[in-house]
């Protein structure tokens, strides 16, 4: 009998919700849902080997009303925790929470774009340059964990500007190419869909609010579902859809950045 793959690391999407409108994200606000605390405890009773977990995806995680219960029920199972946020909730009893509980293995990110006030607003609607910057300050001076800005470089921002600026206000600044999710990317890179050059299929195992396994971390929509972790995470992962997954290429492939990253770095 072939035994079961185990995945390497774990997203898990504890809220669907939003508090933002970013021009370049495609999420629906009429999304809502949140990941019930006891799917969060079994999805990780059943994977005790999965050291790394990341509680977020499409939603703005510190959405949850119960975010603090989450971390605290990974770091005491010896998880080690990477966050992305638009940091405009990072303030408070929150902040200090995690601040108490997050250690020098963990990772706080700051998903940004821009380094001035007219670039970021235009770009992250809804949200507040000012909370910003305040609520990134105060967490460099209570953290114990890494923290990071990443950068999402898109048209209407000077990369290299941003990365001076935010280099000195976290412990690292790092930018990506521009945003992949909702927009037509197609063309950017050749995807050879002959072969399979990713690894996220095979590594990491993303599940939505919901319980739905999906093929990878971009997708979003949860539109390759392959099982869903009420009948067991392993066994979703593990699922004639999902094996398919990993032979074959799927249209959300065309559009990945990991798939760029894995193409320019196996050139035919």
């Amino acid at each position: 009998m072939t035994p079961l793959l185990v995945p390497q690391r774990l997203q898990l999407e504890v809220t669907r919700r939003c508090n933002s409108r970013c021009l370049h994200c495609a999420h629906d606000p009429s999304w809502r849902g949140d990941m019930p605390l006891s799917m969060v405890a079994r999805i990780l009773d059943e994977l005790p080997t999965v050291r790394d977990v990341h509680p977020y995806k499409f939603g703005e995680p510190l959405l949850h009303p119960r975010f603090l219960d989450i971390v605290r029920m990974l770091k005491d199972r010896g998880r080690r925790v990477a966050l992305y946020t638009n940091g405009s909730l990072l303030s408070g009893a929150l902040r200090d929470g995690l601040a108490e509980m997050l250690d020098e293995d963990d990772m706080l990110s700051f998903s940004v774009e821009g380094s001035d006030r007219q670039t970021y607003e235009h770009l992250r609607r809804g949200l507040s340059w000012d909370v910003l910057i305040e609520n990134v300050d105060a967490w460099q001076a209570v953290k114990r964990a890494k923290s990071e800005a990443r950068l999402t470089a898109v048209r209407e921002s000077d990369a290299q500007r941003d990365l001076a600026f935010w280099s000195g206000r976290v412990d690292q600044a790092w930018a990506v190419p521009e945003e992949p999710f909702g927009r037509p990317v197609r063309g950017h890179f050749d995807i050879r869909f002959d072969s399979r050059t990713c690894h996220e299929t095979n590594e990491d195992m993303a599940v939505l609010y919901n319980g739905d396994v999906v093929m990878c971390c971009g997708d979003c929509w949860g539109k390759f579902p392959v099982g869903n972790v009420r009948d067991g995470a392993l066994a979703a992962w593990n699922s004639p859809a999902m094996t398919r997954c990993r032979s074959e290429a799927q249209e959300i492939c065309s559009h990945c950045l990991a798939q760029w990253v894995n193409e320019e770095a196996s050139p035919p």
